[in-house]
């Protein structure tokens, strides 16, 4: 089977996200998991636990 360019293209793509997210995944989950984050959160008015997520 030949490998076209876009195969290739989306190889590279998802290899790079997929090692951007193993090296920044652990940063955000201490982040978003300490035990100050909530109160952190709400002191600068995002509620819930979702607008926290995107902050």
């Amino acid at each position: 089977m030949v490998e076209t360019e876009l195969q290739r293209r989306r190889e590279v793509e998802e290899h790079s996200s997929r090692v951007i997210w193993r090296l920044y995944e652990p940063i955000h989950s201490v982040v978003y998991f300490h035990p100050h984050a909530s109160t952190s959160y709400r002191e600068i008015g995002l509620k819930g636990g979702w607008m926290s997520y995107f902050a």
